[in-house]
């Protein structure tokens, strides 16, 4: 019997451990990680009703269930048996949502709306020294809102059922929409100021009083207006243009 020679028997241990190697190699899998989406979860912090039914201070901890104070990326319940919550110096939530039974009181210092929907079924009433900031705000719901201090709307859109400003205030808008079947009451001297190439678009019914001044702040050929859309009632009152060094343009346009 020949035997195979020397070379034979090299090669053939050579090819088997290649195709062990290559066997090997297809069961060996290389680990990869794979960054996960990021997602932003809206925190809601909810009055304590259980202990505190009938309102207290805006700013204290306790108040609140959890112990703190919402803040301005956090939405705001406060569902009251009966009552008032009164803010403090400087208050802001990304929304805020009361039923029937809550008035909220903006006395002597100011609360910023964020840009979100607030649904308000229970009054906020603003003092003389007190300020409402909406900032990209909607708001929505069967209560309203009366303002003797300052309102200060930007990109803002009004679907409450009667938002009024008292004589002696001040409206300053950088964007306001009335929705239908929502109502702005802005009374006797009262000085309202519209942002240039910004807008009040009224589709709904807006109302200024006897004395008061709106005025319009022309752009950089920009348009800044009254939008009517709905009813408008503005008997006595002043319209003024204020026109920069460049060509601009300014009016109500119905």
């Amino acid at each position: 019997m020949n035997r195979p020679s020397q070379r034979w028997l090299i090669e053939r241990i050579l090819f088997r451990h290649r195709g062990l190697a290559d066997r090997r190699g297809s069961k060996c899998r290389r680990l990869s990680i794979e960054g996960l989406e990021d997602r932003t979860l809206l925190s809601t912090i909810t009055w304590d009703t259980a202990d505190f039914p009938t309102g207290g201070t805006w700013d204290t901890p306790g108040h609140w269930i959890g112990g703190v104070v919402p803040t301005s990326t956090v939405n705001a319940e406060i569902d009251l048996t009966s009552g008032t919550v009164t803010t403090g110096p400087t208050d802001s939530v990304l929304s805020l949502t009361t039923n029937s039974s809550t008035t909220v009181s903006v006395s002597n210092g100011s609360l910023t709306l964020g840009a979100a929907t607030s649904t308000i079924d229970g009054p906020i009433t603003v003092s003389s020294s007190g300020t409402l900031a909406l900032s990209g705000s909607t708001l929505i719901g069967a209560a309203s809102v009366t303002d003797a201090g300052h309102l200060n709307a930007t990109n803002t859109t009004l679907g409450l059922t009667s938002t009024t400003m008292s004589s002696g205030s001040a409206l300053n808008t950088n964007g306001l929409t009335v929705q239908p079947g929502a109502t702005l009451s802005v009374g006797a001297n009262v000085p309202v100021l519209i942002g240039g190439g910004q807008a009040i678009t009224d589709n709904g019914t807006v109302s200024f009083g006897s004395g008061d001044t709106v005025g319009l702040t022309a752009g950089y050929y920009v348009t800044t207006q009254i939008a009517v859309n709905g009813v408008l009632n503005a008997t006595g009152t002043n319209f003024r243009a204020y026109a920069p060094l460049f060509p601009g343009f300014s009016g109500v346009f119905m």
